[in-house]
């Protein structure tokens, strides 16, 4: 695919009498490429997004997953993905840990922080800080 003002360059070069395959030396092209703008003008081509072949097995599980999520934040994608697998679901394990990622209540540095390592009565005080986790006991 070539943008617009190469395009425009092409049609310069050949309305001012070079060959094909001089346009294609100077541009880098492919002769093929520069014919077939020279005989399409000026209209590039648009390309629209692209479709997909198959429809996606999680779709099915969508609904249920984000329930599950919204109702519980802390289930995991292996604990998600044995529930729906009991209820038909045939895809990979990778595609619910993808859409649990994409739909999971996003928290901020500090609150995964905390709640990845919840200090305990005996493991003292933890200060966070831009360098890493430095433990204080107390």
């Amino acid at each position: 695919m070539i943008r617009l003002g190469e395009a425009m360059m092409i049609l310069e070069l050949h309305r001012q009498g070079l060959s094909v395959t001089a346009i294609a030396r100077r541009t880098g092209r492919d002769p093929k490429t520069v014919r077939k703008y020279i005989e399409r003008g000026v209209e590039v081509p648009v390309y629209g997004p692209r479709t997909t072949g198959r429809p996606s097995k999680i779709a099915p599980y969508m609904e249920f997953l984000r329930e599950r999520v919204t109702a519980f934040p802390d289930l995991t994608a292996s604990r998600l993905t044995r529930e729906i697998r009991e209820m038909g679901y045939m895809g990979a394990y990778t595609a619910v840990k993808r859409y649990l990622a994409a739909i999971r209540p996003v928290l901020d540095a500090l609150e995964q922080a905390i709640h990845a390592r919840r200090p305990g009565p005996d493991d003292g005080l933890i200060h966070h800080s831009d360098r890493g986790v430095q433990y204080l006991a107390m």
